[in-house]
């Protein structure tokens, strides 16, 4: 199972433990039974016979995410060091850097460019740096935006620990929108949890 599929599992269970949670609590709030101590008491035992569930979803979930985390890294890692290490690749990338500087390179052949770089941010940031001191604002425009993927990992992490969480008495509603949005992020990310632009 991929990543993806992994956290994606996980959330809509949670999703549906969390809709189940807020229905019973609605239908005692409805029947008249419980006074608001009666009330909290009721969510604490529903919390309770959850807790395990709960506290494994979300151990998983974050071990998902760290384990995409470590391996977005060794791959990044071993592509810029292999790539440095290879003489034909760093004269294409010398030859490029060479166009850039010179004002010479063509708006048309630049997104090509920048494909035969993506995934080595080394040389994507060679070629972003000579973009920028060679002030070609048509260049300029076709870099792409900048998305700081270990930026995103600790997002998805901050926001697994706050939502897969209990119930409560009053307001789900921001688990229920956190929920929502990790399930939006997830479909923008590939199967190893990369955002795909």
């Amino acid at each position: 199972m991929s990543y993806k599929s992994e956290l994606l599992t996980i959330v809509r269970r949670r999703t549906a433990g969390l809709k189940a949670g807020i229905e019973q609590i609605s239908e005692a709030k409805a029947s008249g039974r419980y006074t608001l101590a009666g009330l909290q008491a009721y969510v604490d035992d529903l919390n309770t016979a959850n807790a395990a569930a709960v506290a494994a979803d979300q151990a998983r979930a974050l071990q998902v995410i760290d384990q995409a985390a470590e391996d977005w890294k060794a791959t990044r890692k071993s592509t810029s060091a292999g790539n440095l290490q290879d003489a034909g690749y760093q004269a294409g990338l010398a030859n490029v850097l060479q166009l850039i500087r010179s004002g010479a390179m063509d708006p048309e052949n630049f997104p090509a460019v920048l494909e035969a770089y993506e995934g080595d941010a080394l040389s994507m940031a060679a070629v972003a740096d000579a973009v920028k001191n060679s002030h070609d604002i048509v260049l300029m425009e076709l870099l792409p935006q900048k998305v700081d993927k270990s930026e995103l990992f600790t997002q998805l992490r901050k926001n697994v620990s706050k939502y897969i969480a209990p119930v409560n008495l009053d307001n789900n509603t921001a688990a229920q929108l956190g929920l929502s949005w990790i399930v939006k992020i997830l479909d923008r990310m590939n199967d190893n949890l990369i955002m795909e632009e």
